[in-house]
């Protein structure tokens, strides 16, 4: 629905979520740039009384003028740096990473008294955590001290040398054989077999997967169009949980992408019923499943899949979707594969990305050792 002028300096409009936004200019910020802030409610005049409030409670917070400590310019920077610029999930993320794990540690501190060594206990405080989540503090830290000395409120950026530990690259955790095989198996004769089946062959996130409509796979030439994902609906979280995630033109690098698939690959989604547009539907609407409930009816296969064994020793572990991407990648790897065409395939925007699937299983290695002559 296009913007209507609302009565006073915003615009009221309804989204595809059914809320109404009513969305105003903030002011602007130091690279005089527009500031857009967005209220949401289930009628129009809730949108409005919610910037209301908001207006009431403006001059509470410490205006950009008077911040002095990191926990003042914090909230500035997630504000005018972040919300509404990267996505919810993403925006999400960083406010976890601001406020559980920075502000508690040099929150109080002001902005020009924070050292290098400040910032590098802090880091060293988390060395339990993994790489990636390391590495999103670090991305905060700086973004937040950056931003600091361009506005002028600091001299330096503390956060510059900062060194994050060392850590072993461990390798993927994926299906061995013998529990593809059983899962290979039993899936055609399982109701929601075809969705580990699906990952299996084509490697795709699930936001991926989910995002797969008819219209995007050609049998003929053995393709599949991957440019659309699902994500995590943006700003206010909707009370229909229909409304928690919605379809987006993209995918998580931004670049679509042609991905070949196999002959058995072909046949499952000849055999899939199609009840609407998307490639896994939900019966009920004829539109996609949530990611929650993929992940529910995924590990339900799992457990009707187990319930026919009846050695344990032959339990087959029901590892995350996700593993099972990483299952494709490994697998495609000790195949033979190229690890550029592996970097395609799976859609990563670097190729370093791709290269914790380069190490060498203990089958290989076994396999490999009775070769030794001596």
């Amino acid at each position: 629905m296009s913007n209507r002028k609302a009565n006073g300096d915003g615009t009221l409009r309804k989204n595809k979520r059914g809320a109404w936004e009513y969305r105003v200019c903030a002011g602007r910020d130091f690279e005089n740039k527009l500031i857009r802030k967005s209220f949401y409610g289930k009628t129009k005049s809730e949108a409005k009384e919610k910037y209301k409030l908001w207006l009431q409670n403006k001059d509470k917070e410490a205006s950009i003028e008077r911040v002095k400590t990191v926990n003042q310019w914090a909230k500035h920077w997630l504000e005018i740096y972040k919300k509404d610029i990267i996505t919810y999930k993403s925006y999400c993320n960083y406010e976890l990473y601001v406020n559980k794990h920075i502000l508690p540690a040099i929150g109080t501190l002001r902005l020009g008294d924070v050292r290098p060594a400040h910032i590098q206990k802090l880091i060293n405080e988390k060395s339990d955590f993994s790489a990636s989540a390391l590495n999103h503090i670090k991305i905060a830290l700086n973004g937040i001290f950056e931003t600091a000395v361009k506005n002028r409120l600091c001299e330096s950026n503390p956060a510059d040398d900062v060194r994050l530990p060392q850590k072993t690259q461990k390798a993927p955790e994926v299906f061995s054989k013998t529990e593809i095989e059983s899962i290979l198996n039993f899936a055609p004769t399982d109701k929601h077999g075809y969705y580990v089946q699906l990952l299996l062959y084509t490697g795709l996130r699930v936001s991926e997967l989910l995002a797969l409509q008819w219209v995007d796979v050609d049998l003929d030439n053995e393709v599949i169009y991957i440019n659309k994902t699902l994500r995590q609906a943006e700003n206010e979280k909707p009370t229909d949980k229909s409304h928690l995630y919605e379809l987006v033109n993209t995918t998580k690098t931004g670049r679509s992408r042609t991905v070949s698939i196999s002959q058995k690959c072909c046949d499952i989604l000849k055999a899939i019923p199609r009840k609407g547009i998307f490639v896994i539907c939900d019966s009920a609407s004829s539109g996609f499943i949530s990611p929650s409930c993929f992940d529910s009816r995924y590990r339900r296969f799992f457990e009707r899949l187990n319930a026919t064994l009846d050695d344990t020793s032959t339990q087959v572990r029901a590892l995350s979707p996700h593993k099972a991407r990483h299952t494709y990648a490994t697998y495609l790897l000790s195949g033979g594969a190229d690890l550029r065409v592996i970097q395609e395939l799976l859609g990563h925007s670097k190729i370093t990305t791709t290269e914790i699937y380069t190490h060498v299983d203990i089958d290989q290695q076994k396999a490999s050792i009775v070769k030794l002559t001596y």
